[in-house]
């Protein structure tokens, strides 16, 4: 039994095409973000104490960029996904391999962000609770 290329490329529906160019761009978005890390990394070792850690982080060009890219990505992820396993038209093979494509993604994702992009936000907006919180009693 062999699989015919051009017929199975003309039974994917649009969800498909729309998976793929996000697949391409959520890889690249990974991998930039790798990189980054490597340059938030050195950061951190340059200064002492978390909350000084994450301050300079925060500051450091770029962060937010990625922060927000990070958020939009995985938001698009499962948005597709679902897309993809609603749709009707999408044949089963489809969804099933891109459902194991997105789900690697979404990990992916979520293990280069944990380190430091998302604990130094969490930082942040935890001590800006605090403080408001503080301030206001």
């Amino acid at each position: 039994m062999s699989i015919d290329v051009k017929e199975m490329f003309k039974r994917l529906g649009l969800a498909s095409y729309v998976n793929i160019s996000l697949v391409i761009c959520v890889t690249i978005l990974s991998w930039r973000v790798f990189l980054f890390n490597q340059e938030l990394e050195a950061v951190r070792i340059q200064h002492e104490g978390f909350i000084a850690q994450s301050l300079h982080i925060a500051l450091f060009p770029g962060f937010w960029t990625f922060f927000f890219l990070g958020i939009a990505a995985l938001a698009a992820l499962a948005a597709v996904s679902y897309w993809m396993i609603r749709d009707e038209d999408e044949a089963i093979l489809a969804k099933v391999v891109f459902g194991v494509i997105n789900l690697s993604l979404l990990i992916l994702l979520i293990v280069l962000y944990s380190n430091p992009i998302f604990t130094t936000a969490a930082a942040i907006i935890g001590s800006l609770f605090v403080t408001s919180s503080l301030s206001s009693s």
